[in-house]
């Protein structure tokens, strides 16, 4: 949470803003409303994508703009209307007001223009005080494939979550990829005809890159012949990634092959995992399980007084973090998923000021009602799914990540 103010404070102290330096703000800030107000993520890149459409179409002369307005714009915003309006009366200016702001000055420069359309006057559109406008925004200014977070875009599908999970040891191109088509998946229904051929040559430009990338071998005057294995290991495995999304690659390309983002999403899953014995459900129950357990673990030591306990479990928070953060907590709903986060934010401060094992009792409780509702979760999703967790995968599991955790 620390980074989310500090990247808050910019707001407030920077005259020209990098919103690529505010991703985590922006997304916490979605996704809180998103669990508030019970929106899909899909109106975050919806909205977006009209933000970018309406900033361009205003640039156009005003004969022009009239139509692009009405046949691009109108219906995407009749659509989406009355949630926009929903979304700035209801959510609190003390907690969301960068937010508000920029949906406010979306509906009404999109409501104002679409009026003075109507009433036959495009030509009283105050187009650049609204460019202005839209090049000022904070929170809503677009982002294109960065408007949403991309594991929310894929919450409920493990096998892209652990996908970009585990590509990541291999290559950040891979991940990046993978964000690219869960955004272009969400917004492809949505975008106008000459930006969808050239958002399939960003995917494809992506993947041919990535084909073509060729290893850079260590130069090290004391390479030794552990050295010599690791890094053969890491070209022969990246050389087996390549080639398999080197087919992918043709079929896409292929005149007349309709290959969906959906089926480009789940043939790079293959590539990492078996997709056919992944157990969605299974697994989320068993992180439930084990994240719970920890937590118990983590506040009964606290009232114990016992350090070594204490220090223990809190290790074990640091080391499932991560995973939890990429994978886990997007197989929740919202609404449990921010329980999850704000526990990882608790255990983390402790785990940071540790050895103090004297947290006040608001903390403690903090810890305790989020994993009430994260063991509230597990068994309702082991109940309608008829899972009967074995011990030994929970162990399993946590033993893994410690070991990752100690080697990183």
């Amino acid at each position: 949470m620390n980074r989310y103010y500090e990247q808050l404070k910019k707001l407030h102290e920077a005259q020209t803003l990098d919103r690529n330096s505010l991703l985590e703000y922006i997304h916490h800030q979605k996704n809180e409303v998103s669990a508030i107000l019970a929106l899909s993520p899909d109106f975050w890149v919806i909205i977006d994508y009209v933000i970018h459409l309406t900033g361009a179409i205003l640039k156009k002369p005003k004969t022009e703009a009239e139509k692009d307005f009405l046949e691009t714009v109108k219906p995407v915003f009749e659509r989406y209307n009355q949630r926009i309006e929903r979304v700035y009366r209801k959510i609190p200016d003390n907690e969301f007001f960068y937010l508000k702001k920029d949906m406010k000055t979306f509906h009404h420069i999109i409501s104002h223009s679409l009026n003075l359309i109507d009433r036959g006057l495009p030509h009283f559109i105050p187009s650049y005080l609204f460019i202005d406008s839209i090049e000022n925004m904070t929170v809503l200014h677009p982002l294109h494939e960065k408007s949403c977070d991309p594991g929310t875009l894929a919450r409920g599908d493990y096998n892209t979550l652990i996908t970009r999970y585990v590509s990541e040891g291999f290559s950040k191109d891979i991940r990046d990829m993978i964000n690219y088509m869960l955004w272009l998946k969400t917004v492809i229904p949505f975008v106008i005809p000459s930006d969808r051929s050239f958002l399939r040559s960003n995917m494809i430009n992506m993947m041919e890159n990535f084909v073509s990338e060729r290893h850079q071998f260590v130069q090290n005057s004391e390479y030794s012949t552990k050295d010599f294995v690791i890094e053969l290991r890491d070209i022969i495995t990246i050389s087996y990634i390549q080639d398999k999304i080197a087919v992918l690659l043709e079929k896409i390309k292929t005149p007349g092959n309709a290959v969906s983002i959906s089926d480009c999403l789940e043939q790079i899953a293959n590539t990492f995992i078996d997709v056919t014995a992944s157990n969605a459900v299974y697994n989320t129950v068993r992180d439930l399980e084990l994240i719970s357990g920890t937590l118990k673990n983590i506040t009964d030591s606290v009232r114990l007084d016992d350090e070594s306990a204490l220090f223990n479990n809190l290790v074990t928070a640091r080391a499932v973090k991560d995973f939890y953060m990429k994978v886990t907590r997007y197989m929740l709903n919202t609404k449990t998923e921010l329980e999850l986060v704000k526990a990882f934010e608790a255990t983390d401060f402790m785990y940071d000021n540790f050895p103090v094992n004297s947290f006040a009792p608001e903390l403690v409780d903090t810890i305790e009602t989020s994993r009430g509702i994260l063991e509230k979760e597990k068994d309702i999703l082991a109940a309608a799914n008829s899972i009967t967790l074995n011990p030994e995968s929970v162990n399993l599991f946590r033993a893994k990540m410690r070991q990752i955790f100690a080697k990183s």
